[in-house]
């Protein structure tokens, strides 16, 4: 049984039943856009080129949309599949410097195996275990417990979700404890798999708490949007206050 802290949840309730009632649907799926994954990958000088990549960001919807194309259809090329990669990382806004974007793509090898797995039927908390095993081996480089989540859901069946800085904060605050380890505010490499299946029943908790369809939307609820990006403020306009109101709140309380 989940216990809530109760004053943030009925903040949490107050900031969705106001983008609910004030917030259209197509100003909800450009909440969060980050860069093209086009004009993310050409920040890097590899020996191997994936063509057709977009030239424009793609919104969650679009994305998967995407990768869903794919699903259960056996084995992917490895310029397919790569060009699926870049494009989940380039959604989330991976930094592109020598200890982050770089390394991530450097070391593509070595977690491609989990994502063509989790298209195939691989269940989330499986491939969140591979994933942290080939972080602890330094297998896999430049990507943390946030964007391997986000490879996750993906690629998965979406019963995986995202497990970033805002959600986790979200999370912390909800139950009013230390359920996901924090290193300056950033997911811990330190989070195992038992911690993400809590994670997951939290989640599923809170959308019954909140009556939401699904996990998904949930998720992308306590994710919110940045309150002090200018950019995301203007493309959004009236509807920003709205928007970003529930992650204000997370960040004047963690």
């Amino acid at each position: 049984m989940v216990t809530f802290n109760q004053e943030a949840l009925n903040e949490l309730k107050r900031c969705k039943d106001r983008i609910y009632k004030e917030v259209p649907e197509e100003i909800l799926n450009d909440v969060w856009l980050a860069t093209s994954p086009k004009d993310w990958f050409s920040n890097f000088n590899t020996s191997w080129k994936i063509s057709n990549l977009s030239e424009t960001p793609l919104n969650r919807k679009e994305l998967l949309e995407l990768i869903h194309s794919h699903r259960n259809k056996g084995e992917l090329d490895e310029s397919t599949l790569r060009k699926l990669i870049v494009s989940v990382l380039a959604w989330g806004g991976l930094g592109t410097s020598p200890t982050s974007g770089q390394l991530a793509i450097g070391t593509i090898q070595a977690y491609e195996e989990v994502c063509a797995s989790l298209l195939n039927g691989l269940s989330s908390v499986d491939a969140y275990a591979k994933f942290y095993k080939l972080k602890k081996l330094k297998e896999m480089k430049g990507i943390r417990p946030a964007y391997y989540t986000k490879l996750i859901f993906f690629f998965g069946d979406q019963s995986g979700l995202i497990m970033d800085q805002w959600t986790a904060r979200s999370t912390n605050l909800l139950l009013r404890k230390r359920e996901i380890k924090l290193e300056s505010k950033l997911v811990s490499d330190d989070n195992s798999e038992q911690v993400y299946m809590r994670y997951l029943e939290f989640i599923s908790e809170l959308k019954n708490q909140l009556h939401i369809k699904t996990t998904g939307k949930t998720e992308e609820l306590i994710f919110s949007c940045p309150h002090k990006n200018h950019t995301v403020k203007n493309r959004l306009g009236d509807y920003h206050e709205a928007c970003s109101a529930w992650r204000k709140y997370v960040a004047e309380n963690t």
